[in-house]
């Protein structure tokens, strides 16, 4: 514990005056934050534009490689070019294969 004497301490007179705060102050505030806030708002809509910028040309970058490949896809309804073809029948350079195949399985297996 301590002890002090009273000669010690110190007088309580002085007071300090409270301040009023002025209304010149805050509307000065105000508008500063309101300068601050209209800022970082444009700021983040830069950010959102160039975001947006780098993936339309990522996409654009990845189309451009498809059309370079040279493949092009070819219509099943697109008319053929002998005289006796029909349309959508074997019109894909398939023309003139059979049927596909398909192997039965035996019902033997799910017996085990």
């Amino acid at each position: 514990m301590f002890l002090l004497q009273l000669c010690h301490l110190k007088p309580v007179t002085t007071v300090t005056p409270i301040v009023k705060k002025k209304k010149h102050d805050t509307k000065s505030r105000a508008i500063e934050k309101k300068k601050i806030k209209k800022q970082r708002l444009l700021q983040r809509e830069v950010e959102i534009e160039s975001f947006c910028e780098k993936e339309k040309n990522r996409w654009l970058n990845f189309s451009k490689k498809m059309i370079k490949t040279g493949k092009t896809k070819k219509s099943i309804f697109a008319s053929p070019e002998a005289l006796d073809g029909r349309v959508g029948v074997g019109t894909c350079g398939i023309g003139g294969k059979p049927m596909t195949k398909f192997t039965v399985l035996n019902n033997s297996s799910k017996k085990q």
